[in-house]
């Protein structure tokens, strides 16, 4: 009888199938893993804006909250903190509360809601009361539909 050694080329052809399925599997989690990373970061994030809103509130109890401009945006008008008025978004920059970044991206929009459901806004949709500052993801990339929104409050998140 002859020895055979090597594999046959069905049998080569078989451990490609499988290798090229495992990684087209690992390349899913992986991109399932990212996005998932990218919305805690961003809820990271979310955190760090609600307690700024927190720690202004209590520093100036009897400011009002301008609710047209809640978008947290970088601003590039870096004046002075106002001292007095109705205060926005841009306003927890100026006066030192949060760094000056793109806090807004193309995936994720941040809006600050002053612990009112401010008509019109991603904090009207909020699940939870009072919301400080709410989230929600405008990119397909983050695996998650178009109506998510994310809200922190003083006592609850949702």
């Amino acid at each position: 009888m002859k020895n055979k050694k090597g594999f046959t080329l069905l049998e080569i052809l078989i451990a490609a199938a499988i290798m090229s399925i495992l990684a087209l599997m690992a390349t899913a989690a992986y991109r399932h893993s990212i996005s998932v990373t990218r919305i805690e970061d961003a809820k990271n994030k979310l955190r760090v804006v609600a307690n700024a809103v927190l720690r202004f509130k209590w520093d100036y109890p009897n400011r009002s909250f301008d609710g047209t401009n809640n978008v947290l945006l970088y601003v590039t008008d870096t004046s002075s903190c106002p001292k007095n008025g109705a205060y926005s978004a841009s306003t927890l920059i100026k006066c030192e509360y949060l760094e000056n970044r793109q806090w807004t991206t193309k995936e994720i929009k941040i809006v600050v809601c002053n612990g009112s459901k401010i008509g019109g806004t991603i904090c009207e949709n909020s699940k939870i009361s009072n919301p400080l500052a709410c989230m929600t993801g405008t990119s397909s990339r983050l695996d998650i539909d178009k109506n998510y929104v994310f809200c922190i409050s003083e006592d609850s998140e949702g």
